[in-house]
């Protein structure tokens, strides 16, 4: 009886371990798994940090660019204005030619 009691002890002390095993296991498993998770979240937050400075370099370009579509339009103003008055020298510099024949 005392050698049955001896075995179930044993039987027992080793599924102890074994299960002590287990959750050794099972936790280092769960430990790799939430530092997977901060790397996960890490590169995520370095993906919107990227994506937030792109938007940011996008819009300078857009406000450049209006600007430079602002500067080519005051431009053009410019330019029709000094034709306009080109124009009206031409003409009165003709209606002087004419009236001194």
């Amino acid at each position: 009886m005392q050698k049955q009691l001896f075995l179930l002890q044993k039987q027992l002390l080793i599924s102890h371990f074994s299960v002590f095993h287990k959750q050794k296991q099972l936790f280092l498993l769960q430990k790799q798994l939430l530092i997977s998770h901060f790397s996960v979240f890490h590169k995520r937050k370095q993906l919107f940090l990227l994506q937030k400075q792109l938007l940011i370099s996008h819009f300078s370009v857009f406000h450049k660019r209006k600007q430079l579509l602002l500067l080519q339009k005051q431009l053009l103003i410019s330019h029709f204005s000094v034709f306009h008055k080109q124009k009206q020298l031409l003409v009165s510099y003709f209606s002087v030619l004419r009236k001194q024949k």
